[in-house]
C-alpha cells in the first residue's frame, strides 16, 4: 500500500512539473512575440527603402537579419502551439481558405531567408482552389515545412510547393533538394526533439520540434502526412486534408 501511495505521489508531482513547464513556455512565447514583431517591422522599413535606398552591403545585412527574425518567429510560434496541444487547448475554426493566396503569404514571409541562401522557390497551385479548414493551423503546418525545406537545403538549392485536388481531398507537397533523411532514422522523423544526424554535421540550427508539431496539427485537422526522402538528394512531405472536414471534437 505504501508503494502505491508513493507511486501516485510521484506521478502527481510529475504532472505538476510538466504543467508548470508548459505554462512557462506558453508565457515566454507570448512575451517574445511583441518585441519580435517590432523588430520585424523596423527591418522591413529598412529593407523596402522607406527611409532611403541602402548600400548593397547593408541591404544584404538587413536581409540576413530578416531571415533570423523569421526563424525566431517560427520557433516562438512552434513552442506556443505545442504547449497548447499538450494542454488540450487547440481550437479549430473551419473557414473557406483560398490556397493560392495563403501560399503567396508564405512566399512573402520566407523571401528573405530564401534570398540569403540564393534558393529558388516554386509554387504550383490552381488559382481557384480552396479548402475548408483552419487557416492559422494550416499556415503553421506549411510554414514549418517550408522553413525546414529551406534550412536543410544548401545554397542555390530549390524548394517547391505543389497543390492538387485529389478526389475529396487536397494534397499539398513540399519538396526540396536538400540533405535528405538517413534511411535508418526515418522512423523517428515525427518524434519530439528528433534531428537527423546528417543535418547536425552541417551545423544547421533547429529545435527538433517542427515536424512533431506538424504531425499533430495535421491529425487535428483530420488529415494525414507522409514523406519520401533520399540522403543527399532531397525530401518531399505530402499533407492530405479533406476538402470538407468532419466535425471536430
Amino acid at each position: 500500500m505504501k508503494f502505491l501511495v508513493g507511486l501516485q505521489t510521484d506521478i502527481t508531482a510529475q504532472k505538476r512539473t510538466e504543467r508548470a513547464k508548459s505554462e512557462f513556455v506558453s508565457l515566454a512565447s507570448h512575451q517574445l512575440r511583441t518585441p519580435l514583431t517590432n523588430l520585424r517591422w523596423a527591418f522591413e522599413v529598412l529593407e523596402h527603402g522607406k527611409i532611403g535606398k541602402l548600400p548593397d552591403e547593408m541591404q544584404k545585412i538587413v536581409e540576413r537579419a530578416q531571415s533570423f527574425i523569421t526563424q525566431m518567429n517560427q520557433t516562438v510560434s512552434t513552442l506556443l502551439n505545442i504547449s497548447r496541444i499538450e494542454a488540450g487547448k487547440i481550437q479549430v475554426r473551419d473557414e473557406k481558405v483560398p490556397i493560392g493566396r495563403l501560399l503567396e503569404d508564405i512566399q512573402e514571409e520566407y523571401q528573405s531567408a530564401l534570398a540569403v541562401k540564393k534558393q529558388s522557390f516554386t509554387i504550383n497551385c490552381p488559382k481557384e482552389l480552396s479548402l475548408m479548414t483552419d487557416e492559422s493551423l494550416l499556415y503553421e503546418i506549411l510554414t514549418n515545412l517550408v522553413s525546414n525545406a529551406s534550412k536543410y537545403t544548401p545554397e542555390r538549392g530549390s524548394v517547391t510547393l505543389e497543390v492538387k485536388q485529389e478526389g475529396d481531398a487536397v494534397s499539398i507537397r513540399v519538396s526540396d533538394t536538400g540533405y535528405g533523411i538517413p534511411a535508418d532514422q526515418q522512423k523517428q522523423i515525427f518524434s519530439k526533439f528528433f534531428r537527423g544526424g546528417n543535418v547536425i554535421k552541417h551545423e544547421t540550427s533547429g529545435t527538433g520540434l517542427g515536424l512533431y508539431l506538424v504531425y499533430n496539427l495535421v491529425r487535428i485537422l483530420s488529415g494525414s502526412i507522409s514523406f519520401s526522402s533520399e540522403e543527399n538528394k532531397g525530401t518531399t512531405f505530402t499533407v492530405s486534408l479533406p476538402s470538407t472536414p468532419p466535425p471536430h471534437s
